[in-house]
């Protein structure tokens, strides 16, 4: 859940007439009906070969070109992580603050358990449940189109935790939700204009996005085989 950084290639121009030798690599991928990847060649800090293999959608038929932008889920936790650091380097929040400083929401453990701080949700050591497998045990599909709200009113509604915070380690999606919106509670800022604005207009690539689950519908300029891409951060 969180966000998902959406990733193109579009920052650079590159050589987009064909190279046998490196299209015949992808050529599985060229079958009728196939999925596929995009691929950039980078050397000497140029692009210098793009090109798109397969289908970016299936069901429409829609190809994979250069310029498609993929959700890259997880890879960008790194993200958020970023965020929490920058903000705590600029004295805006501690990594040993109690989470519900930020999400008052979240049911107070502390009669079981130590508080969840911020660096126990970024090191996945907060015990709180994955959302994502609490959705599939309320019988809502993977693949179902969900929204930050549904991650964070079914992780709420848990009376307790899977270990004390601090005592083990398991990965959960949950503690990059919460740290995403206590980034979001102290900035007043949505997670898509404060990661565009730190990082990913610096970087100068105009095809990189942070986007939610529910925008990630089916589109023609977007590769997704599922009615709802995943959410990551």
């Amino acid at each position: 859940m969180a966000a998902s950084l959406l990733v193109g290639s579009g920052h650079a121009r590159a050589q987009e007439t064909s190279n046998p030798a490196v299209d015949a690599i992808f050529a599985d991928l060229t079958k009728p009906g196939s999925p596929g990847c995009a691929l950039g060649i980078y050397r000497g800090g140029k692009i210098i070969y793009t090109k798109g293999y397969g289908l970016a959608n299936v069901e429409g038929n829609v190809p994979i070109i250069p310029q498609t932008v993929f959700d890259v889920g997880s890879i960008s936790k790194q993200f958020t992580a970023a965020s929490i650091l920058l903000l705590e380097k600029q004295g805006k929040l501690r990594l040993d603050d109690d989470v519900r400083k930020y999400i008052p929401e979240l049911p107070d453990y502390s009669h079981e358990a130590q508080k969840i701080t911020i660096l126990h949700l970024l090191n996945h050591t907060s015990g709180l449940r994955d959302y994502v497998s609490l959705f599939l045990l309320a019988g809502i599909h993977y693949d179902n189109v969900t929204t930050d709200d549904d991650a964070l009113g079914i992780i709420v509604r848990q009376k307790g935790l899977n270990f004390s915070p601090g005592s083990d380690w398991k990965y959960t999606g949950s503690g990059y939700l919460f740290a995403l919106s206590d980034c979001e509670a102290r900035e007043r800022e949505n997670a898509e204009g404060f990661c565009s604005r730190k990082y990913l207009s610096t970087a100068g690539n105009d095809a990189l996005a942070v986007s939610q689950r529910s925008y990630l519908a089916h589109s023609e300029s977007r590769a997704s085989l599922r009615t709802g891409g995943e959410r990551g951060l």
